[in-house]
């Protein structure tokens, strides 16, 4: 891998620009999750119906057709349901849960993205903190 692209990913933190930058995602993370997940967890409907249609996956084990009360509900991709539905399987059924998909996955995509870039627009011979 050229030397402008960075180390691998599984590497350890070898500098104090890399570990900032890990505390400043996990905080920013944990702010995010926490306003994400405030109280009323499932007051919306599209939320509780989202719920219902991977608790629904989970329990008849159909995991291409999201379907609620024997209606197929095919109008949106079935990734969000898969996930809810997995971590229903790992964890139980819980509202949090149906509730911390969507910031969970913003999290992992805007550290992903940081991520991506410092490897491609950041050169090491110019680097600072």
């Amino acid at each position: 891998m050229p030397q402008a692209l960075g180390g691998a990913p599984w590497k350890k933190l070898n500098s104090a620009c890399d570990r900032n930058d890990v505390v400043v995602i996990a905080v920013a993370a944990v702010i995010f999750l926490g306003c994400a997940m405030s109280p009323p967890a499932l007051m919306d409907d599209v939320d509780s119906v989202n719920a219902t249609i991977a608790r629904n996956m989970l329990t008849s084990g159909d995991w291409v057709t999201g379907r609620l009360n024997g209606v197929l509900y095919v109008d949106k991709a079935p990734l969000n349901y898969w996930l809810m539905a997995a971590s229903y399987a790992v964890f139980g059924v819980h509202d949090f849960l149906a509730a911390s998909q969507a910031p969970a996955g913003r999290s992992a995509c805007s550290w992903w993205g940081a991520r991506t870039a410092k490897r491609c627009c950041w050169r090491r011979r110019s680097r600072r903190c």
